[in-house]
């Protein structure tokens, strides 16, 4: 059975989703990219603020102090960890907390394996980009990062292809998210504006919030609460942080569960999952079409990808 090392952050166990059914076929290891992203963002802005006192840099840290940063974040327990046996395939999910030394070191040693990249992130949004040059093979759910490195379009998977679809719908619009990105301003607009035309269902994470304020919650809904909402939903409120540009992964799980989708991401409109079932809004105004709440919704032929659909794209 072939091994397979599977780097990649956890992230609302999309990385439980992709070992089991990389296991199916592969002996496979799994290792947290991000497991030392909170330790390595403290160190760096402790670094470029002392830096930025001493004036010996104006525009923050150099690629080769970064690169020291992320040297020191990993532990040689990590890097036994990951290094301790050979791998005939290395399948990366952004990765960009990783030094590139270790990339380096993986590919020392395992000179015949198949390097495979997946961003589900924008490439402009992640720490690095450097490490990219150690793969054989680059996807991206990013049309404009596919141009721009060439990589290859593949659109992220959902995890419920099969769905009970509902067609009486409890909530007009659900509004689903972590509560960053001025997110909780935009849930306090949605409730002042439409609270009393629309039924809302509103849900924002914070780990630090608690419940002191309204509609803040110290627990994320867990896959199957989140697709439950959906399902019963008949519009989400997708509101991307201000400098993502790809389509994220509500707007393929409204899909399974026919649910239309009101976004603030203008780039959608470049992408497949685009349809009538879509509308763009301002996230400033929070201006939403009356016609587009009411109106049925539209079949489509867009096909959605689960995991081993998606693991298949990339021969995996």
């Amino acid at each position: 059975m072939k091994k397979t090392l599977l780097l990649m952050p956890f992230f609302m166990g999309y990385e439980t989703v992709i070992r089991e059914e990389l296991s199916r076929k592969y002996e496979t290891r799994l290792f947290n990219s991000d497991k030392h992203d909170d330790e390595f963002v403290k160190v760096y802005y402790d670094v470029s603020f002392m830096r930025r006192v001493f004036r010996y840099l104006n525009k923050g840290l150099k690629r080769d102090d970064r690169e020291k940063i992320f040297q020191s974040t990993l532990t040689e327990a990590d890097i036994a960890e990951l290094t301790q046996q050979s791998y005939d395939q290395v399948l990366c999910i952004n990765g960009c907390y990783l030094p590139d030394s270790l990339y380096k070191l993986l590919r020392e040693k395992n000179k015949t394996a198949r390097f495979i990249y997946y961003a589900w992130d924008d490439i402009r949004n992640l720490w690095k980009d450097t490490h990219l040059r150690f793969f054989d093979e680059l996807y991206s759910y990013n049309i404009d990062d596919c141009r721009e490195y060439g990589m290859k379009y593949l659109p992220m998977f959902v995890r419920n292809k099969i769905y009970e679809i509902r067609e009486e719908k409890e909530y007009d619009i659900a509004f689903i998210a972590t509560a960053r990105s001025g997110r909780y301003d935009i849930a306090r607009k949605l409730i002042g504006k439409y609270g009393k035309k629309y039924r809302l269902f509103v849900y924002l994470y914070s780990k630090d919030a608690g419940n002191n304020r309204e509609h803040c919650h110290s627990r994320p809904l867990t896959n199957e609460e989140y697709m439950d909402v959906l399902a019963r939903s008949k519009c989400l409120l997708e509101i991307p942080t201000k400098t993502q540009r790809g389509p994220t992964a509500r707007c393929f799980d409204a899909l399974v569960t026919k649910t239309k989708v009101i976004t603030a991401n203008r780039d959608l409109k470049k992408y497949p999952v685009w349809s009538d079932n879509i509308t763009v809004i301002d996230r400033n105004k929070l201006d939403i079409d009356e016609s587009f709440i009411s109106s049925p919704y539209a079949e489509n032929a867009y096909k959605v990808l689960d995991a081993a659909e998606w693991l298949n794209e990339m021969g995996l």
